[in-house]
């Protein structure tokens, strides 16, 4: 095994993971969010491991996109009032006493 990778296993099946970024518990959680999410998919009756693999990432993904758009709508959201705030300071400032 590499230096700084940590070993997996998700469905029995052994994976080497880079941590970047991320502590080795927290990528351990990671993995069992995986691992769980696809055995509520085998409980729908999805067998297939790929094809579990495949809905799972695609779930976190939409997941993070969303959490990204979200964050994104709220930058968006405190710029405009951060500009609103520095217009009102500058109308007080140029105001004639």
């Amino acid at each position: 095994m590499a230096k700084n990778t940590i070993h997996l296993e998700i469905k029995r099946i052994p994976i080497d993971v880079k941590p970047e970024g991320v502590s080795d518990k927290e990528l351990a959680d990671l993995a069992a969010a995986v691992e769980n999410e696809m055995a509520l998919l085998e409980d729908d009756g999805e067998i297939d491991t790929l094809k579990q693999a495949v809905r799972v990432a695609l779930r976190f993904a939409k997941k993070a996109y969303l959490q990204s758009k979200d964050m994104q709508a709220k930058q968006q959201e405190n710029d405009a009032r951060t500009d609103k705030i520095i217009e009102r300071l500058q109308q007080s400032l140029n105001k004639p006493e």
